[in-house]
């Protein structure tokens, strides 16, 4: 049973009878316990990566989305259930937990709830900097959580964080203070610092007060007082940045960041090394940005068509930037184009003035004889 089930199945034979929970509970064993609790952590890793349904327009579909999110919910709720009932079981102590550290930091996604557990239950190991940084640069492998968790925890920094360099301390504790500006900071600490901060704002279970302060202190690093050394970063980091940005905006559920996430992007764009990434690069964030299953995807992929508006592109690109936003970005319309552009149509009139926008708009459809006015463009492409 141990060797086999996770945490959660066990909770299920236990509920079904005093005789299964006796079975149950007299076969746990510290040398099972450990596989077991490397599964269960996994059980609740896959529970949370579970994706959510997409919205609809349609009342059917819409309500048949919201009891598929509801059941998703459900999972991920007992499975941390279920681990922390396995972590208040005799045969599961800190000493067995920390034998399996390694294993349980090797597991992608592992929800901020779980790690928290975990720390709890007493958990401790230390984090080092290429781990933290090349974890946050994986996209949404989610190891920035056991960070948080040890700062939610109030664990001594000497018992996890003892080699990790002040800039990720202030970063992944919210609580934390630094008495040195980050001006001085290399290109290549300054890139691994905003790939953390990246993954704490989009950290989802993470308290309301934590998640604004990280989305405030990735734009103090852009403040003119410390902009030297995020203006200095190279053209990869710049691209990976943004590519990551991009990747975990469909992560992010806390309103208040979602809504900063397109502000965060359009600082990233600013840089001097997105202006010199190449075409087809800048092409392809804004399709992954504009096709993203979120509210203001068109608000996240606008600096990117910014950065196009000034190139002169081919018929083929023009073309793909006019049918970027159709179809299921349409609900974003007239109004998010009004305010990301604001009063200023002058990204939309050079894109309408590019060689290629007649041959690109010929075959887009019923609207095309409309597209080289300006004002007809905008809502076209907002649509």
């Amino acid at each position: 049973m141990q060797h086999h089930l996770p945490a959660e199945h066990i909770c299920r034979l236990r509920a079904s009878s005093r005789a299964l929970q006796q079975l149950c509970s007299s076969r746990l064993s510290a040398p099972s316990s450990n596989a077991l609790l490397v599964r269960s952590v996994a059980a609740a890793a896959q529970a949370a990566a579970a994706p959510a349904p997409a919205a609809s327009q349609a009342a059917a579909a819409a309500a048949a989305a919201a009891a598929a999110a509801e059941v998703a919910a459900a999972v991920k709720r007992n499975s941390i259930q279920a681990l922390v009932w396995l972590l208040h079981q005799p045969a599961v102590t800190a000493a067995m937990i920390n034998q399996c550290s390694q294993q349980l930091l090797a597991i992608p996604g592992v929800p901020l709830a779980a790690a928290e557990a975990l720390v709890r239950a007493g958990l401790r190991l230390q984090i080092t900097e290429a781990q933290l940084v090349a974890r946050a640069c994986d996209y949404a492998q989610g190891f920035v959580v056991w960070a948080l968790a040890f700062a939610a925890a109030g664990v001594p920094m000497a018992e996890w964080a003892a080699d990790l360099p002040e800039e990720l301390r202030w970063m992944c504790c919210p609580s934390y203070r630094m008495d040195e500006m980050l001006k001085d900071l290399p290109p290549s600490r300054t890139a691994g610092l905003l790939a953390v901060a990246l993954n704490v704002a989009a950290c989802s279970g993470l308290n309301s007060w934590s998640l604004c302060e990280a989305v405030k202190r990735i734009s103090s690093i852009f403040y003119r007082s410390r902009y030297i050394a995020a203006a200095e970063l190279p053209e990869a980091a710049a691209e990976a940045l943004l590519r990551l940005a991009v990747q975990l905006r469909g992560t992010v559920t806390h309103h208040s960041v979602a809504c900063h996430w397109p502000h965060i992007i359009k600082k990233f764009c600013r840089l001097p090394a997105a202006a010199q990434l190449p075409t087809a690069t800048l092409m392809e964030l804004a399709h992954q940005a504009a096709h993203c299953p979120v509210r203001n995807a068109a608000q996240c992929a606008a600096p990117f068509l910014r950065l196009l508006s000034g190139r002169q592109l081919t018929a083929e690109q023009v073309g793909k930037l006019l049918s970027l936003l159709q179809g299921s970005s349409a609900a974003a319309a007239e109004a998010c184009w009004v305010v990301v552009l604001g009063a200023s149509a002058s990204v939309m009139v050079r894109l309408a003035s590019q060689p290629g926008m007649s041959a690109a708009a010929a075959g887009l459809g019923p609207w095309a004889a409309s597209v080289a006015d300006p004002v007809p463009f905008a809502l076209v492409f907002g649509n």
